[in-house]
């Protein structure tokens, strides 16, 4: 199995970084939280859990970057810091919620060397009526304090709570169209938060059920892109993947594999 290219790999490990939250079932009847992950063996993230099974800190070993999470009154996510090696805030998101308790909003600011905020841009997060995320419209701030509309995600789902169909739009109109096909084993990354979102092209990992046999994205004119994959899996006795091996449907049989480590109860 080739090694993955460093351009891929990096938005493999970005997706972590999406702002949002999962509803709040998903926090609250799963069996095991994923601890560590690794591709082709190099482990890239930590997480730490408090005695809640809680997110705290999400350690990113291909930066020595950490991600602190902040929980407010309610039990959700208010804010989430992150620090570079030095333990210095480079980026600060807030969260805002709905009446049912669902992230409707997270606002992404940078943090100056003296500590000062500047909000940069925003992300608007629509559910339909399962309360399963439909739209996600990203907005960013100009050389003026007005936002523009750079980009949003629409979602349709199956029975199962899996989205599998994915399109994709800049400012321009539409970029991707992506299909996808599941396994029935449960879905680690969907116990993860969404933050500090960069690579959004792999929101779709963290909003289903389940784990994805195979992706297939096409751009406006129906051509087969480069990020389209199959996986395989294998599981542990609680149904969560050990393992993931993806192989890159349009580059030659290249392809990487990914493992998983977790706290059970």
């Amino acid at each position: 199995m080739k090694r993955i290219s460093s351009k891929l790999m990096v938005g493999i490990i970005a997706f972590f970084a999406i702002s949002c939250a999962p509803p709040p079932e998903v926090t609250t009847t799963v069996s095991c939280r994923m601890t560590k992950f690794s591709i082709d063996s190099e482990q890239k993230l930590t997480i730490e859990l408090d005695e809640k099974k809680h997110i705290t800190q999400v350690i990113f070993g291909n930066t020595d970057s950490t991600l602190v999470v902040e929980y407010n009154s309610n039990g959700r996510i208010g804010s989430a810091r992150l620090n570079d090696s030095e333990n210095k805030t480079t980026r600060y998101t807030t969260y805002t919620y709905n009446s049912k308790g669902l992230v409707s909003k997270s606002t992404d600011y940078t943090v100056s060397a003296d500590d000062n905020l500047t909000e940069v841009a925003y992300q608007a997060y629509k559910y339909n009526p399962k309360n399963q995320l439909s739209k996600r419209f990203y907005y960013m701030r100009g050389a003026s304090v007005t936002y523009q509309l750079v980009g949003y995600h629409f979602f349709d789902y199956n029975r199962a709570g899996n989205a599998t169909h994915e399109e994709i739009y800049n400012d321009a109109g539409l970029m991707h169209v992506i299909e996808y096909e599941y396994e029935t084993g449960t879905n680690p990354f969907r116990l993860l938060f969404f933050l500090f979102n960069r690579f959004p092209f792999e929101h779709h990992e963290t909003i289903s059920t389940n784990n994805i046999k195979k992706a297939v994205w096409r751009d406006a004119e129906n051509t087969i892109l480069s990020p389209s994959y199959v996986s395989s899996y294998e599981y542990n006795e609680d149904n969560y993947p050990t393992k993931e091996s993806r192989l890159l449907i349009s580059e030659g049989g290249d392809g990487f594999s990914m493992s998983f480590t977790y706290e059970c109860k």
